[in-house]
């Protein structure tokens, strides 16, 4: 820790003026999402507080938890550093806790993704909700990635161990925002006012135009590594196009049966207890027609997936109030950490707005199959 420190002060020699304008910052972040309907406070509108949807993306992210210049040289100390960066930031108080947690993730199963990308996370009593602190690295570090590159950009979020928090719907929106352009606008930042422009989404012309950096292989595609890992939960059995179910209760009983009929869930009704407990608690209706119902459950001994679509549209209370038209159920053990993260975060990079509309053309469970690999769908 005192390693970083120290880096820390050579690192950035706009640091006083970074601390100095942070409050100003802050306000003009509350302004902004004040016009948009979302609370200050990052709890989300009115209407997601009485719908028990999801805040807005943009509501977790701070510039004073935005870090354009990390100094770590390995896994333990970018999540060290990036610990005391929320420390900094003033959303968390208790860091050795965090750190077990975090630390207890990893050991279980790296969260280091493709492209650069590598999403830390753990749940904990050091927090009582969501918080986050985002880091780029653009020298790149070894993370234990499952595509073998270097981490360059890392999101490091903390969730409370007891009762619910959007943990899984905010890392699928960071996931989607953070494609292969999002990752080379976010590695071209210099400052953490640009970094927090790009993670709310703001378009390319409100940033100053940099170089790419870090950028991966054109010879080496993403899919070579990719489409074997998600074949073994993406599956043309286990898509339905065309759900019948006009209620959410109505598509989640579909789709566990499309699960069940092939024998990857033991106990139906336990599955169905867990997903609507998880319903209950925060409805996983997202923005743009997405829906990802999931739970973990000993109703399964391994992640599995289901992938619906519904053209029409139905109603699974949504944050932005549209009907869901794409549905991605995931059930996985409760004793055995899957990367079902992982999984909902690569599929997610398939589920842009073009992505969305080949989906919802698609022919046949092939053709759903490929989008979602990232394959051409034709």
């Amino acid at each position: 820790m005192s390693q970083v420190l120290e880096a820390d002060n050579i690192c950035s020699g706009a640091s006083l003026m970074k601390a100095g304008i942070a409050r100003l910052q802050q306000a003009e972040r509350g302004l902004r999402l004040a016009r948009a309907g979302v609370a200050v406070s990052g709890r989300g509108t009115e209407r997601e507080r009485a719908r028990g949807t999801s805040p807005s993306l943009g509501a977790f992210f701070r510039v004073e938890t935005l870090e354009p210049c990390l100094k770590a040289n390995s896994k333990r100390a970018a999540i060290d550093e990036l610990l005391a960066i929320m420390v900094r930031g003033g959303v968390l108080r208790d860091v050795a806790q965090a750190r077990q947690a975090v630390w207890k993730r990893e050991q279980a199963m790296s969260t280091g993704m493709r492209g650069g990308l590598a999403m830390p996370h753990g749940r904990t009593d050091a927090v009582s909700e969501l918080v986050c602190a985002v880091g780029v690295n653009r020298a790149g570090l070894d993370f234990g990635a499952i595509d073998g590159e270097p981490g360059r950009i890392f999101v490091l979020t903390l969730s409370p161990r007891r009762g619910s928090a959007p943990d899984v719907q905010f890392m699928v929106g960071v996931a989607q925002i953070l494609n292969e352009e999002g990752r080379q606008r976010l590695l071209a930042c210099e400052t953490p006012d640009e970094m927090l422009a790009v993670l709310n989404g703001a378009p390319p012309a409100a940033l100053p135009r940099q170089p790419a950096v870090g950028a991966e292989p054109a010879d080496v595609p993403a899919e070579a590594w990719e489409q074997p890992w998600i074949r073994r939960y993406i599956r043309a059995d286990r898509v339905k196009i065309g759900l019948t179910g006009r209620s959410k209760e109505g598509v989640i009983e579909e789709m566990l049966e499309l699960l069940n009929v092939h024998g990857q869930v033991h106990d139906v009704a336990e599955a169905r207890r867990a997903i609507l407990a998880r319903e209950a608690k925060m409805s996983t209706g997202m923005p743009n027609g997405i829906a990802i119902p999931h739970a973990r459950t000993e109703a399964v001994d391994r992640l599995i997936c289901a992938v619906g679509i519904a053209p029409d549209g139905i109603d699974f209370e949504a944050a932005d109030g549209e009907p869901s038209r794409i549905f991605i159920m995931t059930l996985s053990p409760t004793r055995a950490p899957g990367p079902h993260l992982q999984l909902l975060a690569t599929i997610s990079r398939a589920l842009d707005a073009e992505g969305r509309a080949r989906l919802l053309q698609a022919r046949g469970p092939e053709e759903v199959c490929a989008v979602l690999e990232g394959g051409t769908g034709g």
